[in-house]
């Protein structure tokens, strides 16, 4: 099995080497590696000159890592494509186990493994996928086989309540990435642009995955409340920015307008419960249908704010 992978990084020197020896200790091995350097200004191409030619770098002036994955891919030429960030580790089984789940689905075009987390700001120790809502999985699942799942043609719907996929994580067929048009440059430098990738990605693919953990995500130190808003803040974002894809409008537009609903009416909460009152009233008059026992119980704190143009 052909598989390329992609990796985008950005002054990530110190950490880089590790991402790398993981890749390259993978039972099997990928057919080609692309780094791209998004214009670091550290020791980065010291570093991928210690790995040519196993691993070939190409790099972009700074523009984000949106650009800089796009880059990595275009890069690159074998069907399948493995993302991979520069600070996150492989398990050695990681792409094998990707390509049994390719042959034991041939007609799958996403395919994703379960991941854990790891770092100074790791919170939860549980793997992603034991953190799903209570019966998400028996509703997504079409077949299961030992750690293997079908998940069926476009689950499109079922992820907004619920999102498993990683970049690092996931692999694609080419065919599919070239049929939506690949990465938006406009979302380069978003937080969380990935996302936006893999939910346009979910709106056409046939998708399984695979539940043992065989990717290690790698969490930074931040400030965490701060972080969760600036979250919740960037996905829904992603969420307006795809309501004018067609296939949403066809297929998915009642789905994905109640998610945005939710999801404003998260977004409000956490701004309230941050003391962030200033958002949550520019969120209330952005959104006039927001639900009234929110509008009514801020409305002391908030005061005249919600009404302001």
């Amino acid at each position: 099995m052909d598989i390329a992978v992609a990796i985008p990084t950005y002054n990530r020197a110190a950490l880089l080497p590790e991402t790398l020896d993981a890749v390259l200790a993978q039972t099997l091995l990928p057919t080609e590696i692309v780094v791209c350097d998004d214009g670091s200004t550290d020791d980065t191409c010291a570093v991928l000159a210690r790995y040519a030619p196993q691993v070939e770098r190409c790099q972009i002036p700074n523009a984000g890592p949106g650009s800089a994955r796009a880059a990595a891919i275009a890069a690159t030429r074998a069907p399948w494509i493995a993302l991979c960030d520069s600070d996150d580790l492989w398990d050695p089984t990681h792409l094998a186990r990707l390509a049994m789940l390719a042959a034991r689905w041939p007609g799958a075009t996403l395919l994703f493994s379960n991941f854990q987390t790891f770092g100074p700001a790791a919170r939860d120790p549980r793997d992603k996928f034991a953190s799903a809502p209570p019966g998400w999985w028996a509703h997504m699942i079409k077949v299961r086989e030992d750690n293997f799942a079908d998940l069926g043609v476009a689950p499109y719907a079922g992820f907004l309540s619920f999102q498993p996929i990683f970049p690092s994580a996931m692999m694609f067929r080419r065919e599919l990435y070239d049929a939506i048009g690949g990465i938006w440059p406009a979302v380069s430098r978003w937080r969380a642009e990935d996302a936006h990738l893999t939910r346009r990605l979910l709106l056409r693919a046939r998708v399984a995955c695979d539940f043992q953990p065989t990717t290690a995500i790698r969490k930074h130190l931040g400030n965490f409340s701060a972080e969760d808003l600036k979250n919740d803040e960037a996905g829904l974002r992603i969420l307006q920015a795809l309501r004018q894809e067609p296939i949403v409008q066809t297929s998915f537009l009642a789905a994905h307008e109640a998610a945005i609903t939710r999801d404003t009416a998260a977004l409000f909460r956490g701004y309230f419960y941050a003391r962030q009152f200033a958002a949550a009233a520019h969120l209330a008059a952005d959104n006039p249908a927001l639900e009234l026992g929110w509008r009514r119980s801020a409305a002391r704190l908030l005061g005249p704010m919600i009404n302001r143009p």
